[in-house]
Protein backbone atom coordinates (compact mmCIF):
# COMPACT_ATOMS: atom_id res chain seq x y z
CA UNK A 1 0.00 0.00 0.00
CA UNK A 2 0.90 3.49 -0.70
CA UNK A 3 1.67 5.51 2.20
CA UNK A 4 -0.45 8.70 2.26
CA UNK A 5 2.15 11.27 1.71
CA UNK A 6 3.08 9.43 -1.20
CA UNK A 7 -0.25 9.43 -2.56
CA UNK A 8 -0.85 13.43 -1.87
CA UNK A 9 2.33 13.96 -3.85
CA UNK A 10 1.21 11.82 -6.84
CA UNK A 11 -1.75 13.23 -8.45
CA UNK A 12 -2.61 9.68 -10.22
CA UNK A 13 -1.96 6.61 -7.71
CA UNK A 14 -0.04 4.17 -9.47
CA UNK A 15 -2.51 1.11 -11.29
CA UNK A 16 -4.63 3.99 -12.54
CA UNK A 17 -1.76 5.46 -14.01
CA UNK A 18 -0.50 2.74 -15.73
CA UNK A 19 -3.81 2.14 -17.15
CA UNK A 20 -4.44 5.55 -18.20
CA UNK A 21 -0.91 5.03 -20.11
CA UNK A 22 -1.90 2.03 -21.68
CA UNK A 23 -4.81 3.15 -23.16
CA UNK A 24 -3.02 6.39 -24.40
CA UNK A 25 -0.88 3.91 -26.27
CA UNK A 26 -2.86 1.89 -27.39
CA UNK A 27 -5.00 4.79 -28.77
CA UNK A 28 -1.86 6.18 -30.55
CA UNK A 29 -0.74 2.89 -32.19
CA UNK A 30 -4.21 2.90 -33.75
CA UNK A 31 -4.69 6.51 -34.56
CA UNK A 32 -2.11 6.43 -37.68
CA UNK A 33 -3.19 2.85 -39.50
CA UNK A 34 -6.76 4.66 -39.12
CA UNK A 35 -6.34 7.90 -40.47
CA UNK A 36 -6.68 7.32 -43.58
CA UNK A 37 -10.27 4.84 -42.80
CA UNK A 38 -11.41 7.53 -40.72
CA UNK A 39 -10.96 9.98 -43.56
CA UNK A 40 -13.54 7.89 -45.57
CA UNK A 41 -15.33 6.36 -42.44
CA UNK A 42 -16.44 9.56 -40.91
CA UNK A 43 -20.36 8.52 -41.12
CA UNK A 44 -19.74 4.76 -40.29
CA UNK A 45 -19.99 3.70 -35.98
CA UNK A 46 -16.38 2.65 -35.97
CA UNK A 47 -15.18 6.20 -37.06
CA UNK A 48 -17.44 7.90 -34.63
CA UNK A 49 -15.61 5.89 -32.03
CA UNK A 50 -12.46 6.98 -33.22
CA UNK A 51 -13.20 10.55 -33.20
CA UNK A 52 -14.84 9.85 -29.70
CA UNK A 53 -11.59 8.25 -28.73
CA UNK A 54 -9.40 11.12 -30.51
CA UNK A 55 -11.40 13.47 -28.41
CA UNK A 56 -11.39 11.30 -24.92
CA UNK A 57 -7.09 10.70 -25.65
CA UNK A 58 -6.81 14.68 -26.01
CA UNK A 59 -9.13 15.13 -22.89
CA UNK A 60 -6.80 13.02 -21.02
CA UNK A 61 -3.92 14.51 -22.35
CA UNK A 62 -5.04 18.42 -21.11
CA UNK A 63 -5.94 17.17 -17.67
CA UNK A 64 -2.97 15.39 -17.06
CA UNK A 65 -0.90 18.56 -18.08
CA UNK A 66 -2.94 20.52 -15.90
CA UNK A 67 -2.84 18.14 -13.20
CA UNK A 68 1.08 17.95 -13.96
CA UNK A 69 1.07 21.72 -13.77
CA UNK A 70 -0.76 21.96 -10.56
CA UNK A 71 1.66 18.61 -9.35
CA UNK A 72 4.45 21.25 -9.66
CA UNK A 73 3.10 24.06 -8.08
CA UNK A 74 1.99 21.77 -5.01
CA UNK A 75 5.81 20.72 -4.78
CA UNK A 76 7.14 24.23 -4.80
CA UNK A 77 4.52 25.00 -2.49
CA UNK A 78 5.71 22.01 -0.28
CA UNK A 79 9.43 22.75 -0.88
CA UNK A 80 8.96 26.70 0.35
CA UNK A 81 6.99 25.50 3.52
CA UNK A 82 9.35 23.09 4.29
CA UNK A 83 12.09 25.46 3.72
CA UNK A 84 10.05 28.16 5.67
CA UNK A 85 9.43 25.30 8.51
CA UNK A 86 13.13 25.14 8.87
CA UNK A 87 14.14 28.57 9.30
CA UNK A 88 11.09 28.58 12.05
CA UNK A 89 13.05 25.18 14.06
CA UNK A 90 16.26 27.21 13.29
CA UNK A 91 15.21 30.53 14.60
CA UNK A 92 13.41 28.63 17.42
CA UNK A 93 16.18 26.53 18.78
CA UNK A 94 18.65 29.52 18.58
CA UNK A 95 15.66 31.14 20.53
CA UNK A 96 15.19 28.39 22.97
CA UNK A 97 19.04 28.15 23.70
CA UNK A 98 19.12 32.13 24.35
CA UNK A 99 16.57 31.55 27.33
CA UNK A 100 17.86 28.54 28.95
CA UNK A 101 21.36 30.81 29.05
CA UNK A 102 19.02 33.81 30.66
CA UNK A 103 17.28 31.24 33.10
CA UNK A 104 20.62 29.88 34.20
CA UNK A 105 21.54 33.18 34.89
CA UNK A 106 19.02 33.97 36.36
CA UNK A 107 19.15 30.79 38.83
CA UNK A 108 22.64 31.62 39.60
CA UNK A 109 21.83 35.59 40.22
CA UNK A 110 19.07 33.87 42.72
CA UNK A 111 21.21 31.54 44.14
CA UNK A 112 23.64 34.74 44.78
CA UNK A 113 20.66 36.92 46.27
CA UNK A 114 19.90 34.19 48.37
CA UNK A 115 23.06 33.65 50.07
CA UNK A 116 23.50 37.60 50.21
CA UNK A 117 20.05 37.46 52.11
CA UNK A 118 21.41 34.95 54.50
CA UNK A 119 24.70 36.86 54.79
CA UNK A 120 22.84 39.98 56.06
CA UNK A 121 20.18 38.12 58.20
CA UNK A 122 23.46 37.21 60.30
CA UNK A 123 24.53 41.09 59.96
CA UNK A 124 21.14 42.25 60.88
CA UNK A 125 20.71 39.74 63.94
CA UNK A 126 24.55 40.20 64.99
CA UNK A 127 23.61 43.97 65.09
CA UNK A 128 20.26 43.38 66.91
CA UNK A 129 22.37 41.79 69.52
CA UNK A 130 24.82 44.39 69.81
CA UNK A 131 21.72 47.28 69.73
CA UNK A 132 20.05 44.78 72.91
CA UNK A 133 23.30 44.60 74.63
CA UNK A 134 24.09 48.52 74.12
CA UNK A 135 20.63 49.28 75.71
CA UNK A 136 20.98 47.12 78.42
CA UNK A 137 24.25 48.66 78.96
CA UNK A 138 22.96 52.02 78.42
CA UNK A 139 19.97 51.30 81.32
CA UNK A 140 22.36 50.45 83.40
CA UNK A 141 24.74 53.27 83.28
CA UNK A 142 20.80 55.62 83.29
CA UNK A 143 20.09 53.69 86.50
CA UNK A 144 23.20 54.51 88.13
CA UNK A 145 23.50 57.65 87.09
CA UNK A 146 19.68 58.62 88.93
CA UNK A 147 21.31 56.64 91.72
CA UNK A 148 24.31 58.75 91.68
CA UNK A 149 22.81 61.98 90.82
CA UNK A 150 20.17 61.47 93.64
CA UNK A 151 23.17 61.05 96.37
CA UNK A 152 24.44 64.49 95.00
CA UNK A 153 21.44 66.20 94.45
CA UNK A 154 21.07 65.12 98.85
CA UNK A 155 24.99 66.02 99.21
CA UNK A 156 24.66 69.08 97.61
CA UNK A 157 20.91 70.06 99.53
CA UNK A 158 23.10 68.98 102.63
CA UNK A 159 25.77 71.23 102.10
CA UNK A 160 23.51 74.04 101.07
CA UNK A 161 21.86 73.76 104.84
CA UNK A 162 24.99 73.55 106.26
CA UNK A 163 26.27 76.63 104.59
CA UNK A 164 22.73 78.26 105.80
CA UNK A 165 23.27 77.07 109.62
CA UNK A 166 27.55 78.14 109.64
CA UNK A 167 26.19 81.75 108.35
CA UNK A 168 23.52 82.11 111.10
CA UNK A 169 25.89 81.16 113.44
CA UNK A 170 28.26 83.59 111.70
CA UNK A 171 26.01 86.12 112.19
CA UNK A 172 24.95 85.30 115.53
CA UNK A 173 29.19 85.37 116.78
CA UNK A 174 30.73 87.82 114.63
Amino acid sequence: QVPRSARLLDPFPTVTMQWVRSVLVLLLATVPSCMSRRMRADENPLGQVLRLLDGLAAKVMKEGEEEAKTYKAFVEWCDDAAANKGFEIKTATAKKEKLEAAISKSAGDGEAAAAKIEELAGSISADEADLKSATQVRTKESEDFTANEAELMDVIDTIGRAVVVIEREMAKNP
